[in-house]
């Protein structure tokens, strides 16, 4: 019934688009306006497909091309139509821009003067949900399925150097799917129940197997005594609360608790096994015994990201392990790198603050003077649009100053590889990928710097969420005080360290506009 459910959607998303022979076959039969219910006439698929229209429509956006859509009608803007009582083309609308610019906000004007018709493209509906525009179906099941919360806890359980197999095991625990002899019984198996894991046998069931039975008790309390927890538990959710909720799994002791409660009770399930079926009685010994070289192999493939705390270090001396001291991984040094003496540098940046959108920038000599600063707000958007606008912006500002030569910096990978075709463009990024590509030539190019030579740009990028304004610094004495610093480290050369890099900044190779 899902697979039906989602090639309906399909065939839904294909009769929007109204681009293949089947949709111009329905469009023909049913009408195009999919609002009002499907005619009596229709046939048992229609009726089908019906249904997933007004999901759609709510996810769907025109990208302009020759400019046939609506100005009014269609949604050119995301999830939004300006007027569903007038009609007039796209085309008509950009050649009367004074006119139509009254009815938009601030943004809407902004994205209407982005676009330019393209009498060689074609109009192309998208699906939002989409980060490149296309329709997919695995797109659309995420949109329509039902999603249960995340659970927390979880995240501990599939820890990357736990054996799967014992983190498959301990989530069946988490939730009591484990056959013991209760819950066998509660499936309807007359099975009689009786314990191998008592001197005294009572009824097996999961809590009394994993927390309160005489070889449970004799395994946490062995590892228990040395962090000083308790080890005399009235649940499941006792014992595993006791063991998790104190540490973090990226902790060396962290990590060891982590390992001796789900490695534990993947042996005490193992013992119970050789119990009931090769008869060898439980042992809480050799369950001990059989933990330690678990714990052994997760203390040699884990890397520590903190400082093991005075009790950890005590517990590894009480194991026998090694301390690890955290790891501090690789790095390289980054400075500003100033351009050749016929260009200008613009170092541009986005910043987002909550749902607030925001751009800064400057631009300077090739020793480093200060030429012109701005620092914007876009209003509500995503970081990426934030990161691209403010690349447009210092190339437009550049255009404005009669900069020929001029190198724009930006640590967005992502958006500079989409503006020179080695990344998918965003669909929502389509109009300002345009505008920069327009201004872009053989000696006016974008490249990508890492943040850490970028830091007079953030920080102007960040400044605007404060004065919320759309401001631009013509002299260097207009700048807040704490620029003005990062604008002198950068000329004098200060390197700041990036930690985790392997590979220099690739800010200062050439990226040229594919032709």
């Amino acid at each position: 019934m899902v697979t039906k459910n989602i090639l309906a959607g399909k065939l839904a998303w294909k009769a929007l688009e109204g681009t293949t022979l089947w949709a111009r076959f329905v469009r023909a039969k049913y009408g195009e306006n999919f609002h009002n219910g499907p005619p009596l006439h229709s046939t048992p698929l229609w009726k089908e497909v019906h249904k997933h229209f007004e999901t759609l429509e709510n996810h769907t956006c025109w990208i302009v091309g020759k400019g046939s859509v609506d100005f009014w009608r269609d949604k050119w803007i995301q999830g939004v139509t300006l007027d569903e009582h007038k009609t007039m083309t796209f085309k008509e609308a950009k050649s009367k821009p004074q006119e139509c610019r009254s009815f938009l906000s601030q943004e809407q004007q902004h994205i209407f003067d982005l676009i330019e018709i393209n009498e060689m493209e074609e109009d192309r509906l998208i699906f939002t949900k989409s980060t490149s525009g296309n329709f997919t179906v695995s797109e659309y099941w995420d949109l329509v399925r039902h999603k249960n919360p995340r659970v927390k806890f979880t995240k501990k359980i599939w820890h990357p150097h736990i054996p799967l197999k014992v983190g498959a095991f301990f989530w069946k625990l988490a939730y009591g799917a484990i056959p013991v002899d209760l819950a066998l019984q509660k499936r309807g198996y007359p099975y009689p129940s009786k314990c191998r894991c008592c001197e005294k046998p009572s009824q097996e069931s999961l809590t009394h197997l994993f927390a309160q039975s005489d070889v449970a008790r004799g395994v946490w309390k062995y590892y228990a005594d040395l962090w000083l927890k308790p080890w005399m538990y009235g649940s499941m959710q006792h014992l595993i609360k006791a063991w998790t909720h104190d540490f973090r799994r990226d902790t060396q002791e962290g990590l060891m608790a982590l390992g001796i409660l789900m490695i534990g009770c993947w042996e005490i399930w193992k013992n119970r096994c050789r119990a009931v079926f090769e008869d060898i009685p439980m042992n809480t010994a050799t369950i001990i015994r059989n933990i330690f070289p678990s714990l052994v192999t997760l203390n040699d493939i884990m890397k520590v990201k903190l400082p093991t705390s005075q009790i950890g270090r005590q517990v590894m001396q009480a194991l026998r392990l090694p301390l690890k001291a955290p790891f501090l991984g690789r790095g390289i040094w980054v400075k500003w790198i100033p351009p050749e003496a016929r260009y200008i540098k613009g170092n541009v940046d986005g910043s987002l603050h909550g749902t607030a959108c925001s751009g800064g920038g400057l631009f300077r000599t090739h020793d480093g003077h200060f030429i012109h600063g701005f620092s914007h707000i876009y209003g509500p958007g995503s970081h990426i649009w934030a990161e691209a606008s403010a690349i447009l912006d210092g190339l437009q500002m550049s255009t404005e100053m009669g900069f020929d030569n001029i190198i724009i910096e930006s640590d967005a990978k992502l958006v500079v590889d989409m503006i020179y075709q080695r990344s998918v463009v965003a669909w929502d990024l389509n109009y300002v990928v345009q505008g920069i590509r327009r201004h872009l030539s053989a000696n006016r190019r974008v490249v990508h710097t890492l943040r850490e030579g970028n830091y007079p740009a953030d920080s102007l990028a960040k400044l605007a969420h404060g004065h919320r304004m759309k401001i631009r610094y013509r002299s260097i004495s207009e700048l807040p005080s704490s620029i003005k610093r990062l604008i002198l480290m950068d000329r004098l050369g200060y390197r700041n360290f990036r930690k985790g890099c392997h590979k220099p900044s690739s800010g200062s190779s050439d990226f040229l506009l594919p032709l």
